[in-house]
């Protein structure tokens, strides 16, 4: 498990991926997926393969039996990156549970943000600029250096008068946050 913080320039990530990768090799593991717990951004980057990157925040099952297996042998994330190369969108159709899902596709210049038919798992999500910041909830994405978080006053409004404020809007000004 790793932990902790450390800046982006120190050069650690590099190292960290390359100590992760030969005990990897050492065990014959190479071809498989790599499940991370809690990871800093650097370091989940210089694990990156072949341009692509699949969070899975729940449990995700898939509906269809070929793809159940081929998540049982290679694991969710793996079979979820495979299927969005070919299938796009289409691949959450065939899901089911509780989940979100973040996929970043750097060689489409891509990121795609999924929740359940429920909402179980919120998704928030902002742009910055050419930045797309992202959470489970509002207050995770304001603080963020890129996000300036304002109170959206129509939503102030909205919250006192019926109480909530219906999605996808949020308590701030160009926050939103995803629909099932």
């Amino acid at each position: 498990t790793l932990r902790g913080a450390f800046h982006p320039d120190a050069g650690i990530a590099q190292e960290v991926a390359r100590k992760v990768a030969t005990v990897m090799r050492d065990y014959g593991l190479t071809a498989e997926p790599v499940g991370v717990d809690v990871i800093e951004m650097p370091i989940l980057s210089a694990l990156q393969k072949e341009g692509l990157t699949v969070a899975i925040w729940g449990s995700p099952v898939f509906r269809e039996k070929h793809y159940s297996q081929l998540a049982l042998s290679g694991g969710i994330a793996k079979t979820l990156a495979d299927q969005w190369r070919s299938r796009r969108t289409d691949v959450f159709s065939g899901l089911e549970g509780a989940f979100s899902i973040c996929i970043l596709d750097e060689d489409a210049a891509e990121a795609v943000l999924a929740t359940d038919r429920m909402g179980i798992y919120p998704v928030s999500f902002q742009l910055a600029g050419q930045a797309l910041v992202f959470g489970s909830t509002a207050d995770s994405i304001i603080i963020h250096p890129l996000i300036k978080p304002e109170i959206a006053p129509q939503s102030l409004y909205t919250y006192v008068y019926f109480h909530m404020i219906p999605g996808p809007d949020s308590i701030y000004q160009e926050q939103n946050r995803l629909l099932p």
